[in-house]
């Protein structure tokens, strides 16, 4: 855990165990002089806090020391994840004892997990949060470093029993086929359109407000959530996720016209409700693939950021560009040996040729 030190040279920490905060700048009544002597105490008083001995600590009461440690700094969408995980899948290990934990231990829940029906990528999200865990208690109790070791490899596709082999990409002739039912005026033809153009994820649309359209771009500074029936607007998915998005120009007279008379601070895409619905919008997308016969394909708003990227790529664009524009961390390769500048001008004529 980070320890501070204030202006005279005196280390304190803060820490959040069980929802509260605690801030101690004095130790059994002396100033804390070294980082340290910082990190000890605030060990010595975590445990003192939690009641535990640590040989009796398990892996469940670990995962809740973690929690309480990074409670204030979790968006509402990450807690949430956190509590389906702790209900869901860290019984298959949460008795074990900390000190007693082995790599086989460690193995056998990423096999359970892996025989689960989940999707790849959900499992991972799951694996990271184990490896995390573990980070975490290797820092805070030197446990054994190669517990680690069996997560290191990610869930892949042919790890899953049932593969899927529908196109998760939709051509341009394909997704004007999709909307061919609907009038381009139509709530849900713009929905759609703004999201195969932009590769916006479906909660960076939802937050959208009229203000964040400007000199023919989107600006991503906020995500939207509905978590336990409450809605929620939060931070973006990481720090990459804020960006700007060039737009084309029929995409851009679209939401020029449909935001007319709104006011700033609206929120772009609401109906009846403030935010956009997402089980109406699936709802809609799967009758629309029906009547348009597309059943090759795996069609959700996520195949339409796909296409994004896919589309990109097919103009010439290299990865670092793409992986700005969908707000992705690029790899280490690109991102250090290659160098671009983002014409936006240049971006949004040539996405327009799609």
């Amino acid at each position: 855990m980070p320890v501070y030190k204030d202006k005279n040279k005196h280390w304190y920490f803060i820490v959040t165990i069980n929802y509260k905060q605690y801030k101690r700048v004095k130790y059994n009544g002396k100033y804390m002089l070294s980082k340290a002597e910082a990190l000890a105490y605030e060990q010595e008083f975590i445990k003192s806090i939690n009641g535990l001995n640590d040989e009796d600590k398990t892996l469940l009461d670990l995962f809740h020391e973690y929690i309480s440690a990074s409670k204030s700094s979790l968006k509402e969408s990450t807690k949430y994840n956190y509590e389906k995980f702790e209900k869901n899948y860290l019984p298959f290990i949460s008795n074990k004892k900390i000190f007693m934990l082995k790599p086989n231990d460690i193995l056998e829940w990423r096999n359970k997990l892996s025989e689960t029906d989940l999707s790849v990528n959900y499992k991972n999200r799951l694996q990271n949060i184990m490896k995390s865990l573990l980070e975490y208690g290797a820092i805070m109790y030197n446990l054994n470093g190669k517990l680690q070791y069996s997560l290191m490899q990610p869930f892949k596709d042919n790890d899953v029993k049932v593969i899927n082999t529908k196109t998760k990409y939709l051509e341009i002739e394909n997704f004007k086929l999709l909307l061919k039912p609907l009038e381009p005026t139509n709530y849900y033809y713009i929905v759609l359109w703004t999201l195969y153009f932009t590769g916006l994820r479906i909660g960076e649309l939802a937050a959208l407000t009229v203000a964040d359209i400007n000199n023919k771009c989107i600006s991503i500074n906020k995500d939207y959530s509905r978590i336990k029936s409450v809605d929620i607007i939060q931070a973006p998915k990481n720090n990459n996720s804020i960006r700007i998005v060039p737009l084309d120009d029929v995409t851009y007279e679209m939401l020029k016209e449909f935001i007319k008379g709104k006011n700033p601070n609206e929120i772009i895409f609401h109906q009846k409700s403030k935010y956009l619905n997402q089980q109406k919008l699936r709802r809609m997308i799967s009758r629309l693939q029906a009547e348009a016969n597309l059943n090759d394909y795996e069609i959700t708003p996520h195949t339409l950021r796909h296409s994004y990227s896919s589309n990109l790529k097919k103009l010439g664009y290299d990865e670092y560009t793409i992986s700005k524009l969908m707000g992705n961390t690029p790899t280490i390769a690109s991102n250090t040996y290659i160098h671009t500048n983002l014409n936006y001008d240049e971006i949004s004529k040539n996405i327009g040729k799609i």
